[in-house]
């Protein structure tokens, strides 16, 4: 008998088969599960060498043994060969066994293996993040953490939270310093979490946390600073003083602070301002105040004690501001009208002893925003900046101004900046993802947009937006499955949506259907202030199939209802097929967005050296 023939008969080829079938499928389990218990990949490798040397035997044993029906038997010792039904059943078993490592394969291939690289392309994203970090601030970044109440008396908790913000906002000053931002920083009050994660949540190196103890007027504070890479204490002191010292305890903290950290920093550290301790306790207080009405009447007290307080009269005229927009929604116009005098009154009072004042000037941005008078937002920005270009308020601001001019590229290095030092505040992510689809980097856009998901899970904008910046992208058939999957049935987003992916995917028909329902649901929606820019959707849905007649008259209702909604909304991509039409320039006049008007205001603000020197590389 041949060779090949006496392989067939000892059953060789078949035991190789199902050997390397079954070897296959062990090594993909394996890679699956060993990282789940932290093994490495030696381990794994292992399993593969122990697999490749086993082959041999294997087929050494199948040569010498053959399985029949009464059990293992030496070839010298089989007298007939096996029942044909026996060997059907061990080719069936073997089929069997291919099927099932088709099958893995495919559901490996086509939809485990689109969601690892996601989450790979994702960790080498929030890398090469944490790389523009370092290359910017190196080790110069830090959190500062609420200071734990440990008196008896749980109201002192505003001393605690309030020290930490002052400390926050002093080393904020400090140029070359990366310091997150109140609202991230103090996200993680009372979760159960190592200072280590927090640090590594937030991409710090550093974090300054401590406690606070009140009993009469005496204060013991602690402060330790930790270098989270080690997670090793750093610096660590106890002061002990009178309530009336605690402008010299922020001083020695934040001089410490900056003393140890291993910075290139040649300023000194920054100062407190000197306040009445009592005027300064109750505008600490009055921030954890639970309404607007008592928030007033202890900064008010505060203003008693300490007229010239002027942070405190900032914060009251915004807490007057918010109450006219309370009563002028409610249809309390007399009420409005005083809240609204109260506030200019405030204003005014702050700008005439301190016409840079960051937080009033950034106020007064956004109030020209919604007039909208460009040019004056334009330099109440650039005068929130000019005494203290690390304010973060007013960076924030700066970069919705330059969104707003239609300098989008120029936007983008703000706020970029905005999210590296408040990365758990959705609000700077939603900003800089329109600066970026505005600037035609969909890609980035894309990925802000993912990470504001992640802060928001049910923002039905943010999901348009991503399928807006897959389609932008040219991934027609993504944006349409997630326009389907991720928006309501019967949400005025999907259909918009859905219209652009359609036409996009040469599918007329449906398109038309599509944007048929939006027209629906503007007549439905039209006097409901929650579907204020449904015009300005259907006019893009139009401009986007080429309809630009019928975009313009959607405009023209859009500008009737909320003609602002156009200032906010940018350069927008979707204006494309809008642009060579004679119609457009003179339609954007009439909503006070002309492109050559905006490139005519000026606004030059002083940014920190972190910014300007990322500006410059990419001029370079």
């Amino acid at each position: 008998m041949s060779l090949w023939g006496e392989i067939r008969r000892r059953n060789v080829h078949r035991v190789a088969l199902a050997y390397v079938a079954a070897g296959w499928l062990l090594i993909q389990v394996v890679e699956t599960l060993f990282p789940v218990f932290g093994l490495s990949d030696m381990a794994i490798r292992a399993v593969v060498i122990v697999l490749a040397i086993g082959f041999v035997p294997a087929i050494i044993l199948s040569w010498v043994f053959e399985w029949t029906p009464e059990g293992l038997r030496r070839d010298s010792e089989v007298t007939a060969p096996a029942p044909a039904a026996y060997t059907r059943r061990f080719d069936a078993a073997i089929i069997a066994m291919l099927v099932f490592a088709v099958a893995y394969f495919a559901v490996d291939k086509f939809v485990l293996d689109p969601s690892r690289d996601a989450a790979e392309r994702e960790a080498a994203r929030q890398e090469g993040r944490a790389d523009a970090l370092v290359e910017s601030f190196g080790d110069n970044s830090i959190v500062v953490l609420p200071f734990v109440n440990i008196s008896s008396d749980p109201e002192q908790e505003y001393l605690g939270d309030g020290l930490a913000e002052e400390l926050l906002n002093l080393l904020a000053r400090v140029e070359g310093l990366r310091v997150i931002s109140r609202t991230s920083a103090f996200s993680f009050k009372g979760a159960e979490i190592t200072s280590a994660e927090i640090a590594r949540q937030l991409n710090v190196t550093y974090v300054l946390e401590g406690s606070v103890r009140k009993f009469g007027n005496a204060l013991r504070i602690t402060a330790q600073l930790i270098d989270a890479r080690a997670d090793a204490h750093v610096w660590s002191d106890t002061y002990n003083h009178s309530a009336e010292n605690i402008f010299d305890i922020q001083d020695s903290v934040a001089g410490e602070v900056v003393g140890h950290l291993k910075t290139e920093l040649s300023l000194d550290p920054p100062k407190t301002e000197r306040h009445d301790p009592i005027a300064y306790a109750l505008y600490l207080k009055a921030d954890q105040a639970e309404t607007q009405e008592a928030k007033r009447e202890l900064l008010e007290q505060a203003l008693e004690l300490e007229p010239d307080l002027l942070d405190a009269m900032a914060d009251l005229a915004y807490s007057h501001a918010d109450s006219a927009d309370a009563a002028e929604s409610a249809g309390d116009i007399e009420t409005a009208e005083w809240h609204d005098e109260q506030f200019r009154l405030l204003i005014d009072e702050v700008l005439a002893q301190d016409p840079g004042h960051p937080y009033v000037n950034a106020m007064l941005t956004w109030e020209m925003f919604s007039i909208p008078d460009l040019p004056r937002a334009a330099m109440y920005a650039e005068r929130a900046l000019e005494s203290e270009p690390t304010h973060f308020g007013a960076l924030t601001t700066a970069g919705e101004v330059l969104t707003r001019l239609w300098r989008a590229e120029q936007a983008v290095s703000i706020l970029r900046y905005a999210t590296e030092r408040d990365p758990v505040n959705s609000h700077h992510f939603d900003n800089l993802s329109q600066a970026y689809l505005n600037a035609g980097q969909y890609a980035l856009a894309e990925e802000a947009l993912r990470v504001l998901l992640v802060l928001e899970p049910d923002d039905d904008f943010a999901e348009w937006q991503i399928g807006l910046a897959l389609l932008l992208q040219g991934r027609a058939r993504e944006a349409l499955q997630l326009f389907d999957e991720n928006l309501g049935d019967d949400h005025p987003l999907r259909w918009h949506g859905k219209t652009l992916a359609l036409y996009a995917l040469g599918r007329t028909d449906e398109a038309l259907s599509e944007l048929a329902r939006l027209l629906e649901a503007a007549e439905l929606f039209e006097d409901n202030p929650d579907y204020m820019a449904i015009y300005w959707f259907i006019g893009t849905a139009y401009a986007w199939i080429g309809a630009t007649d019928e975009a313009f008259d959607a405009f023209a209702k859009q500008r009737e209802w909320v003609p602002w909604l156009f200032t906010s909304m940018g350069d927008s991509p979707l204006y494309a097929n809008l642009r060579d039409d004679p119609r457009w320039h003179p339609f954007l006049v009439s909503v006070n967005v002309d492109p050559d008007f905006l490139a005519s205001v000026e606004f030059n603000p002083r940014l920190p050296s972190e910014i300007r020197s990322r500006e410059n590389a990419i001029t370079r």
